[in-house]
């Protein structure tokens, strides 16, 4: 059965056009003209996914959005807007939105946007069919790590630290925590430390009053106090700056926050589960990881270990992305060849299962026999050996900068400018290399290079 799509927007020529693509694309179309509305057929039936526009008569779309994530069956959701500003687009994605697109849209980021929000949903859809369920079925070593978590999940309170490489599922564990614990009903907020900047990253975590500064026009409870009554989960925690690693120790020990410009202890009840794909005893030997911190969040450390390491678990899992694909795409579902299985199981996957999961994507997109080790944009075998044999620099000016510029460059060019590839091989998330990238300046020499190959 084809997805529903539930379009709400109060202008009926933005209804017929959005209905007109979305069909086109082969979805189901529901129409609503207001949040009320909107909300009333959510409680009616089934929806997969929501375009939701920000600026609805009535009840706003951010406060639709808080609405949308407290029901049982929560459907993705993709905010539209005229214009979209920085605080809004963040308050979005706090509230849950998985992306924000402008008017006026054109069919190939509607495609490619609703595509991706639909996917990420089925796979944060718990249930038997869920990568979470197939990952831990289909892996010995996962069920023991699934073991623990539930182990844990019986004391409410206490801090867990998931650690192991990009893309092996830390986010899953940490759902299945939430998810078999006594905190199950409570929210799951997730926070990436590495994907806002600093000076945002206190207010998001904290919360601010009003007038703590320029744009603060009005009081805004965060992260913390979203998930109270349930588990919050840091991503990336080596990323978070050391100013603010010492307020958050206060509220891991304390269990009180004060936001940004208050002057009042606002008491919690969170659990804190936080992950990170780097060493952070190295880091705390460097002195960029507060040791009272790694002490405090390492109560219970829980060790992911990466795809190569549970290799039993690489061909329920690309079958289950193949299954998933082909059904959000409208293909039929193929069986992997012998020759294709030997391929998936011999390759080391740097990029763990959110790499399996794009290689398995472009396949059934492309309609193409999956084969790691030539790739269908560049090698992936290539890449994961090593973007080239040497880095060339100045011995008249050395730096470290220039280093990181180079080999940023060389490694976009590798992957024929994707980003998303190029940060897993580099080790470090997306939005820091886009920050690096902008920092260096090379991101137009990137695509340059791109187009000229």
């Amino acid at each position: 059965m084809e997805p529903t799509v539930l379009v709400a927007d109060d202008d009926p020529c933005i209804q017929r056009l959005l209905a007109q693509m979305l069909q086109t694309l082969g979805y189901r179309v529901m129409l609503a003209g207001s949040g009320e509305d909107a909300l009333a057929q959510l409680g009616e039936q089934p929806v997969n996914l929501v375009l939701l526009d920000l600026n609805l008569p009535g009840m706003d779309g951010l406060e639709v959005l808080r609405r949308i994530r407290k029901c049982k069956a929560r459907p993705a959701v993709v905010l539209i807007s005229g214009s979209v500003s920085i605080e809004d687009a963040v308050e979005a994605m706090k509230s849950g939105a998985c992306h924000c697109l402008t008017k006026p849209l054109s069919l190939k980021d509607l495609e490619t946007t609703v595509r991706e929000a639909l996917t990420q949903q089925m796979l944060d859809t718990p249930g038997p069919g869920s990568a979470e369920q197939v990952l831990i079925s289909a892996s010995p070593a996962m069920r023991e790590v699934v073991e623990l978590v539930r182990c844990v999940s019986a004391s409410p309170a206490t801090t867990v630290l998931l650690t192991g490489e990009t893309g092996t599922g830390k986010e899953l564990i940490a759902r299945e925590l939430h998810r078999s614990g006594t905190r199950c009903h409570g929210p799951f907020v997730t926070l990436n430390c590495a994907a806002l900047p600093a000076q945002l990253l206190e207010s998001e975590l904290f919360g601010h009053e009003r007038g703590a500064f320029t744009d603060a026009k009005a009081s805004r409870c965060g992260y913390f106090e979203e998930a109270n009554g349930g588990t919050l989960f840091l991503d990336e925690i080596g990323e978070l700056p050391l100013p603010l690693q010492a307020k958050l120790l206060r509220a891991l020990q304390e269990r009180v926050i004060r936001r940004v410009g208050g002057n009042r202890d606002i008491p919690i009840d969170v659990r804190v589960v936080a992950a990170s794909n780097v060493d952070l005893v190295a880091a705390v030997e460097e002195g960029r990881f507060r040791e009272d911190l790694f002490f405090r969040l390492s109560v219970i450390p829980i060790y992911v270990p990466p795809l190569r390491e549970r290799k039993e678990a690489i061909i329920p899992l690309a079958r289950h992305f193949c299954q998933l694909f082909a059904r959000q795409l409208g293909r039929p579902v193929r069986e992997f060849t012998e020759m294709e299985q030997m391929a998936l199981l011999n390759y080391e996957w740097p990029g763990n299962v959110r790499e399996l999961r794009n290689c398995i994507e472009r396949a059934v997109l492309l309609d193409k026999p999956i084969d790691v080790g030539s790739g269908l944009c560049a090698s992936e075998s290539e890449a994961a050996g090593g973007v080239q044999d040497t880095l060339v620099l100045s011995l008249e000016n050395p730096s470290l900068a220039e280093a990181e510029r180079l080999l940023i460059q060389q490694v976009m060019a590798r992957v024929n400018g994707d980003e998303h590839l190029a940060a897993e091989l580099l080790g470090i998330h997306s939005a820091t290399l886009s920050r690096k990238m902008d920092g260096h300046g090379t991101r137009d020499r990137c695509r340059d290079k791109v187009l000229l190959s």
